[in-house]
């Protein structure tokens, strides 16, 4: 970076989105450049320990670079460059200021010298005042950012995939596979209750009553959905349902699934590794899980063992996440990869939650929203083949429960040892306290206690 830049430039506040970081000119960007280069040297000679201790020592040199460069400073840059050499040096430069945004669902950077994208929650997608101007820098953020799983990008790994500490996700390409290219998707450190899925109208009250007796009489569950559409948000919800002593393996690929049960244990595949998720879901049929999760199936491996759990009575049941937009288009792409119509059955239920367009024609406005629009048993019709019977479905805009007959309601009846007509009033019991627990607006952990304690009664 022998031309006196960053590599990297936040712009005037004249963008969709602003992060809100001074915008530098030349000369203060060959100031920053100078308290980075000593800001190093001093690192090397001692050891710099956590953000607090780096900010005090970069204040330093850089009140001493200001002093020998016979460089005078007014009160704004007295602020904002160190915290430019901060974020140059120890930090992510405009990353962290996006990290830092909850309100932010996803981060993508399309090439060197574009403004970075950001999707805001409710708003959708919207063009930054930031942008990477150098190969150099874009890579140094991206292996910054990954450095605790281990990989990095370079031109022999040009495209990584990883956890980064807050559990987001990121996934970042270099040429020859496409412009430098960056997504980051962000995850809500706290995961959303049941009760708020209704809250933000993602799923109906009642049907998030019919699935919570579903988990407790240990229906297997598959929840499929179109990219992006909310499916590891909603299975995470769901399992507030699922009693706190319980035993719960989760596989994945990326850390994604946030329990708050204490006997649960998470294992990741790794393509580097040479560890498949297939073999990691075999293997937790010795490892006598009371439920098992696995997150995205994807390849044939995958969906062959996890119909293996299913069809042995893993437990209390297995659920997964899967990509199809529908509960029909699910058996088809289960077929595809190698699923027995047969066997399918045995997975008992399919929520298919989307993203889609809901478009405002008075205010010409749109906006992407995230819906349950089906739950569905699977079962076989005269002709041996699988067959969607749905239980709730979109009506008038509404996810209401259907008049078809359900084999899982009369399973749910025998688990809790009752008739129809006392399951109907229990259902209304557990609606209720949903819907309270949605007006008083509780946390997470208010509302995982409040449903361990009914599941007690």
């Amino acid at each position: 970076m022998g031309n006196g830049k960053l590599g990297w430039k936040v712009e005037g506040a004249k963008a969709q989105y602003n992060v809100r970081l001074a915008q530098l000119s030349a000369e203060e960007e060959e100031a920053v450049l100078g308290i980075c280069a000593l800001f190093g040297e001093r690192a090397q000679k001692k050891e710099i320990e956590g953000e607090k201790q780096a900010m005090e020592c970069i204040g330093e040199i850089c009140a001493s670079y200001c002093e020998a460069n016979s460089i005078e400073l007014d009160a704004q840059q007295q602020k904002y460059l160190p915290k430019a050499a901060f974020l140059h040096t120890y930090g992510n430069c405009f990353l962290d200021e996006m990290l830092a945004d909850c309100k932010l669902e996803e981060i993508a950077c399309i090439g060197l010298g574009k403004p970075l994208f950001v999707y805001c929650r409710g708003e959708g997608w919207k063009r930054t005042n930031c942008k990477f101007e150098d190969a150099h820098t874009f890579v140094a953020s991206v292996n910054k950012l990954a450095r605790q799983s281990g990989k990095r990008v370079s031109m022999q790994t040009p495209r990584i995939n990883v956890a980064l500490r807050d559990g987001s996700r990121m996934h970042a390409a270099v040429p020859p596979v496409c412009d430098y290219a960056l997504t980051i998707r962000k995850f809500a450190a706290q995961p959303l209750c049941a009760h708020e899925l209704a809250a933000c109208k993602t799923a109906s009250f009642e049907s998030l009553a019919f699935l919570w007796t579903a988990m407790q009489a240990e229906i297997s569950m598959l929840v499929a959905g179109n990219t992006a559409s909310g499916k590891t948000t909603t299975l995470n919800a769901l399992f507030s349902f699922v009693p706190r002593s319980e035993r719960i393996i989760i596989v994945e690929d990326t850390a994604e699934i946030n329990l708050p049960h204490a006997h649960a244990l998470r294992m990741l595949s790794s393509e580097e590794a040479g560890i498949e998720m297939g073999g990691i879901i075999r293997d937790t049929l010795r490892m006598r899980p009371d439920r098992l999760i696995v997150g995205e199936m994807r390849s044939p491996k995958e969906v062959e063992a996890f119909m293996e759990t299913v069809l042995s009575g893993q437990g209390k049941g297995s659920y997964g996440t899967f990509h199809a937009q529908s509960c029909p288009d699910a058996l088809n792409r289960l077929r595809m990869l190698g699923a027995m119509p047969s066997d399918m059955p045995s997975i008992g239920i399919v929520v298919v939650q989307r993203r889609m367009e809901n478009y405002d024609m008075r205010a010409r406005k749109g906006e992407q929203v995230r819906k349950v629009v089906e739950i569905s048993e699977i079962s076989l019709d005269k002709a041996g083949m699988p067959q969607c019977v749905q239980i709730f479905a979109m009506q008038n805009k509404a996810l209401l429960r259907t008049k078809n007959p359900s084999v899982s309601l009369g399973k749910i009846a025998e688990c809790f040892g009752c008739s129809q007509q006392a399951l109907e009033k229990e259902l209304g019991k557990r609606e209720r306290l949903l819907r309270e627990m949605g007006k008083r607006r509780i946390s997470f952990g208010d509302a995982f206690e409040k449903v361990q304690k009914f599941m007690l009664q």
